[in-house]
């Protein structure tokens, strides 16, 4: 029973140092795993304090450089987003923008090839008429030179049988 008592007395500022050196541990891990670390050092309660604050401070450097580098990775994949949704605006509305150009002209070839068909036709319809009129003209002409060489010929039969009874006369006496 001495000997264990004393054992317990001796031993005592040793419990106390591990237990002191395990409280150290156990709140040096719980910051290195607060800062996303996944990798903790053998003798973390051991280790100077000097020696603690460059690792920790080595930690948070690289876990800030880590969440910047992600943060800015995330931002340009959303800038890269944000710049094809705006890129696929703009083909749309120049597509938009054709479309209604490729309509317009198409409008306007079909006002025109119609425009261009009434004046042919108005131009054949000038055309025909103008033959018809020189038609009828000249068929008119036609019978008044008919009428005029019938006239002729009905005068000169009147003529002739005029003369052929003279003659006939003259002869009778």
């Amino acid at each position: 029973g001495i000997e264990r008592k004393l054992e317990e007395i001796e031993t005592h500022f040793e419990r106390i140092e591990q237990q002191r050196i395990a409280g150290i541990a156990a709140s040096r891990q719980g910051e290195l795993e607060s800062l996303g670390s996944t990798v903790i050092p053998q003798g973390l309660g051991t280790m100077e304090d000097a020696v603690w604050e460059s690792y920790i401070t080595g930690v948070r450097v690289a876990r800030d450089a880590r969440v910047k580098a992600e943060k800015e990775a995330e931002e340009k994949r959303i800038a890269a987003i944000e710049a094809e949704r705006i890129e696929r605006e703009r083909i749309r509305q120049e597509n938009e923008r054709l479309r209604a150009e490729r309509a317009e002209i198409e409008r306007k070839a079909a006002e025109d090839a119609a425009e261009r068909a009434k004046v042919e036709a108005a131009e054949r319809a000038k055309v025909e008429a103008e033959r018809k009129a020189a038609a009828e003209v000249a068929r008119r002409e036609r019978e008044v030179i008919e009428r005029k060489l019938q006239a002729e010929r009905e005068a000169r039969a009147k003529v002739e049988a005029a003369e052929a009874a003279r003659v006939a006369e003259e002869k009778r006496k």
